[in-house]
């Protein structure tokens, strides 16, 4: 479902399992795990019930996740009521879990009257296309993360959501906060970022004139 690198000689990846022989019928997950030269995990760290009956499958899981310096591997699920965010060893094994209950933020009139761009593509035999649209968004709740990323000094930068304004917590590598980080103010609120040991980027696709790449520093 979706891949992330780490600095060692695996990958991380959220992919969907199916296993069929239980005594329980047809079970299906979402499993967060590490894999190396198979198509079969080398490290389940997480794993998660799906519906799969009628012959549609649903989760309400929704994570991200990045790789460590040093090989550790961390993620947050995506949620309106609860802050969550959790590091493993490379080999499994829970370094830390945080988690914080929290009350629902409703998002306001403006934010609910937002349009969420649509991108599709279709191709056929003369070729493919790719077409855009606005459709109205489904959200009626802030989102409390919104997605996490580890630089080349270990730190863990969560991007939050729990305000108009996005900002991150950043963490040790133990869990520890030692700081808050605010964007500048001249990069979109609705960009996107991406934090490695390889730098820092934010990407905005949907803006009023055309999308941006920014490439960022770390002012301390």
């Amino acid at each position: 479902m979706s891949i992330a690198g780490t600095c060692g000689e695996s990958f991380l990846a959220q992919h969907i399992a199916i296993d069929i022989g239980n005594d329980d019928g047809v079970q299906g997950f979402i499993k967060f795990a590490a894999f190396r030269d198979s198509s079969e995990p080398e490290v389940v760290f997480e794993s998660y019930p799906m519906d799969i009956s009628g012959g549609i499958s649903s989760s309400d899981a929704q994570i991200h996740f990045a790789g460590g310096l040093r090989g550790e591997v961390f993620m947050v699920e995506e949620s309106d009521s609860l802050f969550l965010l959790a590091g493993f060893s490379a080999t499994g094994e829970e370094i830390f879990r945080i988690s914080e209950e929290r009350d629902r933020i409703p998002l306001t009139e403006e934010e609910l009257a937002e349009d969420q761009l649509s991108i599709s593509l279709v191709m056929n035999e003369e070729g493919s296309t790719l077409e855009t649209s606005r459709e109205p968004g489904t959200d009626q709740y802030r989102s409390i993360v919104e997605g996490v990323g580890a630089d080349n000094q270990g730190r863990i930068w969560v991007k939050m959501g729990d305000t108009g304004t996005p900002y991150f917590r950043v963490y040790s590598p133990e869990g520890d906060q030692p700081a808050v980080a605010i964007p500048d103010e001249t990069i979109s609120d609705r960009a996107d970022y991406s934090i490695s040991p390889n730098g820092f980027m934010a990407f905005d696709s949907d803006p009023d004139d055309w999308p941006k790449l920014y490439l960022l520093g770390v002012s301390e």
